[in-house]
């Protein structure tokens, strides 16, 4: 099921597991906030972009920790499918193929920066053991949150631009305004 013009549902699906027809009106909701979001990087690229990490359940972030990766507890990627984060606001992994991952993340922030989207956290990911590269992109928690609820979170969790050379485990902020210089 197409979700955009050039993203589908099994896409955001990825390993967890989760069939539309399951999934809840909000997380359903958040899909398409990202969806959409996508589209305009996708067009600011000029070529296709790669979901390499969607929707997450309790059981694909225990399989993903078992193949070495650095999974959150409180990741955004959840979509509001794992009780044990409600505050989840829905995220994706990409990649853009024929381009370079720090140009894309590059562009991301562009088009943070100067309006175009609107996102929550932003983050370049790497993880050295098995040599990936990805940007990891959530929606705007405003987008998506009540109020009672997005004052639940921190500014780091809703705002937070940083890379990670190290699987997630630290962070390296960038200031907003600012752009990775490798």
């Amino acid at each position: 099921m197409q979700i955009t013009k050039n993203f589908s549902w099994a896409e955001f699906k990825g390993g967890s597991g989760l069939d539309m027809v399951d999934a809840s009106p909000k997380t359903l909701a958040m899909v398409g906030i990202m969806a959409d979001t996508l589209e305009t990087v996708r067009a600011a690229a000029g070529k296709p972009i790669s979901i390499v990490g969607g929707i997450r359940t309790a059981k694909s972030a225990e399989a993903m920790r078992k193949a070495g990766s650095n999974p959150s507890n409180t990741s955004d990627h959840f979509y509001g499918e794992n009780p044990a984060v409600p505050l989840a606001v829905g995220a994706v992994d990409i990649q853009c193929p024929g381009m370079n991952i720090k140009d894309l993340f590059n562009l991301i922030l562009q088009l943070k920066w100067n309006g175009k989207i609107s996102t929550g956290q932003v983050l370049l990911e790497h993880n050295p053991v098995k040599g990936s590269w990805w940007v990891h992109v959530a929606n705007d928690p405003r987008l998506v949150l009540s109020p009672e609820d997005l004052a639940k979170r921190t500014d780091s969790s809703i705002n937070l631009v940083a890379v990670s050379l190290d699987n997630g485990k630290s962070f390296k902020a960038i200031p907003k305004g600012g752009y990775y210089e490798a």
